[in-house]
């Protein structure tokens, strides 16, 4: 499974909470995307906070960027 996938599964269960407290539309959820944290070699580590993270699955900027775009699509649709 890829990181962005367990973002967008974090995304829903944040959305559950929120609506099993009783503060649907009382919340606003922000994604901060900084790339500077994760950026090795000219690369992106998605899996930065593994200091054993392998180098072959680091991403180019293109791939990276067509993945947040992707997970920004899902959380609209999800929180639509």
């Amino acid at each position: 499974m890829h990181v962005a996938v367990y973002n967008v599964t974090g995304l829903e269960l944040l959305k559950e909470a929120i609506e099993k407290a009783g503060y649907t539309g009382k919340v606003d959820i922000g994604m901060d995307v900084a790339a500077s944290e994760f950026c090795k070699e000219s690369k992106y580590d998605l899996d930065f906070k593994n200091p054993n993270s392998d180098k072959s699955l680091w991403v180019s900027s293109t791939i990276r960027r067509n993945i947040f775009n992707a997970s920004i699509i899902k959380c609209r649709a999800l929180f639509a």
